[in-house]
């Protein structure tokens, strides 16, 4: 079994379930010590650090990125693929899919799917449960 824990980078998530909130750095080192296997990313958006910045730190601890989550995108901006307002859908849309295309996976997956591919693969099961 592989392990992974969240490094939450956001402010807004002070009350959530984040183990780690200490910059990137020093939250890649620590995970490493402590043995996990792998990290979500849990950033403000999609350029808060560089994926050259990302990729190092990953190398140089011997970790995996498992997950970017996309939660800030409610947490910061209100944003929601639920609310009543299309335009807040497609603003929510837009995040997720700018948190896809920032490359922060682009070490974990190959090829890297783009938007349209990762919006397909991701709604096709949501779809099949409505």
């Amino acid at each position: 079994m592989k392990t992974a824990i969240t490094l939450c980078q956001v402010p807004e998530a002070i009350q959530g379930p984040f183990v780690f909130r200490t910059p990137l750095p020093e939250a890649f080192a620590t995970v490493a010590a402590l043995g996990f296997d792998a990290v979500e990313l849990f950033l403000p958006g999609p350029d808060f650090a560089s994926v050259e910045e990302i990729k190092a730190l990953a190398d140089t601890h011997q970790l995996r990125i498992a997950a970017v989550g996309t939660g800030a995108g409610m947490l910061r901006l209100g944003l929601s693929l639920t609310d009543p307002s299309e335009g807040k859908r497609e603003a929510a849309l837009e995040f997720i899919f700018s948190m896809i295309d920032s490359g922060y996976l682009s070490a974990e997956i190959s090829p890297l799917p783009d938007s349209e591919s990762a919006a397909r693969q991701t709604l096709s099961p949501i779809h099949s449960c409505l």
